[in-house]
């Protein structure tokens, strides 16, 4: 068996290299900083599964309930979100989306679209549906919840 870690290695490279891109790209088609694609992912989680707690949000992100307030704060005070309180539980705070972040939604794919194509246009037709083959297998999830 061939050792695979100088593969994982350059994969990891690619990996932040492609991320790089993607920031890069966004900032020049549109001015969003990597703080406003935070925003964007988080309007999406929002937007998707319908006034989540702040505990649901930190847990997706991967941070802290602190580091979770202190991002959505900002949103808030953006007009991004809002805080609504849960009727059944007084302790448990839910966010909304506004019109205005659902707009950002909108701008945001637009963009996003727009850089993509840019990156991918390297690649031909058959490239392209390989790389989203390969993408869809590594990405791959489990939708079903205990």
């Amino acid at each position: 068996m061939a050792n695979k870690t100088p593969d994982i290695t350059r994969l990891t490279s690619l990996t932040f290299m492609l991320g790089r891109l993607v920031r890069e790209g966004a900032r020049a088609n549109g001015g969003a900083s990597s703080h406003s694609l935070l925003h964007f992912e988080v309007l999406q989680y929002v937007k998707e599964n319908r006034q989540p707690t702040m505990r649901d949000i930190a847990r997706y992100l991967l941070i802290t309930p602190p580091a979770a307030t202190l991002l959505i704060d900002s949103m808030v005070k953006k007009s991004l979100l809002v805080r609504i309180l849960d009727k059944n539980d007084r302790r448990a705070v839910r966010v909304g989306i506004t019109e205005k972040g659902k707009r950002f939604i909108v701008l945001g794919i637009k963009g996003k679209t727009r850089n993509l194509k840019d990156i991918f246009s390297v690649l031909n037709p058959k490239e392209r549906a390989q790389l989203i083959a390969i993408l869809q297998k590594v990405t791959k999830r489990k939708t079903s919840h205990p």
